[in-house]
């Protein structure tokens, strides 16, 4: 499944084609739960994941970021949907894969110097606590209904 979201009054003639970027993002169920990430610097919740390197396949890179976000190795059990999402200076591209814990055993963390300074909490919730936080919680973060937005409608469509 495909989503488009535009930005206020963008059209698709607006599509800004040179700031693209692509990332994946993990819905990683443990019984009735879901792991989520708070950014305290940034003051918002997201789904672990993160950008696609050079070279590497959407799958390596879930894997990759969600071992290094989190310290859990996971399983894909399926891609769901792929969110684009059009502004005027960049195109992002977000890709949702359903997943499960390949072991419950919580790897040391792998974060880059920028997470470290930001700070981040994870946490197990009710798939529905996530869904009602995504689309209830008010971010001070400039851009953060925008992405709590794109995390409400990625795990709206996974699970």
């Amino acid at each position: 499944m495909k989503i488009e979201i535009f930005s206020d009054g963008m059209q698709r003639r607006d599509i800004n084609k040179e700031t693209y970027r692509v990332g994946c993002r993990a819905i990683i169920q443990n019984k009735d739960l879901i792991l989520l990430e708070y950014v305290n610097k940034l003051d918002i919740y997201t789904l672990p994941g993160g950008g696609l390197e050079p070279n590497e396949t959407l799958e390596e890179c879930l894997k990759r970021e969600v071992l290094e976000e989190t310290g859990y190795h996971v399983d894909i059990i399926r891609p769901t949907v792929t969110v684009y999402e059009y502004f005027i200076d960049s195109t992002w591209e977000n890709h949702y894969f359903l997943c499960s814990l390949a072991s419950e055993q919580q790897d040391e963390l792998n974060l880059t110097k920028e997470e470290m300074k930001n700070g981040q909490e994870l946490s197990w919730i009710s798939s529905i606590d996530a869904l009602f936080l995504f689309d209830s919680y008010e971010s001070t973060n400039l851009y953060g209904q925008n992405i709590l937005s794109r995390e409400f409608i990625g795990l709206m469509n996974s699970i």
